[in-house]
């Protein structure tokens, strides 16, 4: 599935190129399809048990994730890491494909316990990383402080002490994700 929303003048023609191998699509999901309209609302960083739920004729997972797309070029994520000292999450990156091609990588964030809720994960980070055909680069995506922050009762930002999950991978579903934590 190919999307082009609002392509303007020239929509027509960069749609053509994508699907005739012209250029290398790289473009991600900036919203979340459901599967039926019975789903809604549907969105990646939803609060704990809101919207949740199980349907007995259809999967609880959307049809298309936010943050998900590719090219023709496959990428494989094969570690992550959190580097306290320096403040980044590494990811090992493979282009497992033929040509080119441009990976967005995306880290997320989860505050395990803390005192007000908080999204089950939350879009903190990504970089645009394009390798040659077969490379493989490891990825450093620095992180600050705000990353691990909240808006507390008090309406102060803080960051609790406590257990954080850093997730990074190809999009916001969980599959695509790799997890290590890091502890304040």
């Amino acid at each position: 599935m190919l999307c082009g929303f609002n392509g303007g003048m020239y929509g027509g023609q960069a749609l053509a190129e994508a699907i005739f191998g012209i250029i290398n699509p790289e473009g991600r999901l900036p919203i979340t399809f459901p599967r039926h309209s019975g789903q809604l609302p549907v969105y990646y960083n939803q609060l704990p048990g809101w919207h949740g739920g199980k349907y007995c004729d259809l999967p609880e997972t959307p049809l298309f994730a936010f943050g998900e797309g590719m090219g023709y070029a496959p990428f494989r994520y094969d570690s992550a890491a959190f580097d306290k000292d320096t403040m980044t999450v590494q990811v090992q990156l493979t282009n497992t494909g033929d040509i080119p091609g441009t990976e967005t990588v995306q880290v997320y964030v989860h505050d395990v316990v803390s005192s007000v809720m908080q999204p089950v994960k939350r879009l903190v980070k990504f970089a645009k990383v394009t390798l040659a055909a077969g490379e493989t680069k490891t990825v450093s995506l620095p992180l600050t402080m705000e990353d691990f922050s909240l808006v507390n009762a008090a309406c102060q930002r803080v960051v609790e002490p406590g257990l954080f999950e850093i997730m990074a991978g190809h999009s916001s579903k969980d599959e695509d994700l790799l997890k290590t934590e890091v502890e304040w």
